[in-house]
């Protein structure tokens, strides 16, 4: 079985900067088009016998389809969606090219993984 890096240099060419905040932002939107029109989110939903008549754009369209039409519930989402997106991809980084490492925008990944400070856990 490849290692991680392996498979990074070999995929890495497919990292997106910034993919969670497109998918928050989507999710939005078609949160705000659903709302207008209900049958839009049947539309993107994904369906097994959908995508099998030919319908391929389900196969990633159901993640900008949000789990409920509270606007209480989208707002909360895409924040804490934005928020947590932009702390794993400052701490995991994301390749800057396939034949170099990926590099961290923090230098201890544990410092911006944990901005709160580190877990402590008792021994009893």
């Amino acid at each position: 079985m490849p290692s991680i890096y392996d498979l990074e240099r070999k995929f890495g060419w497919i990292a997106i900067p910034h993919l969670i905040r497109g998918i928050a932002i989507m999710q939005a939107i078609c949160w705000a088009l659903g709302y207008m029109n209900p049958d839009f989110w049947g539309a993107l939903a994904f369906s097994r016998g959908a995508i099998f008549e030919g319908q391929v754009w389900r196969l990633i369209s159901w993640v900008f389809v949000p789990l409920t039409s509270s606007p209480i519930f989208i707002i909360f989402a895409t924040m804490i969606l934005w928020m947590f997106g932009d702390i794993i991809e400052s701490a995991w980084g994301i390749p800057d090219h396939p034949l170099r490492p990926r590099r961290s925008r923090h230098p201890d990944r544990r410092r911006a993984a944990f901005p709160l400070g580190l877990p402590e856990f008792r021994s009893f």
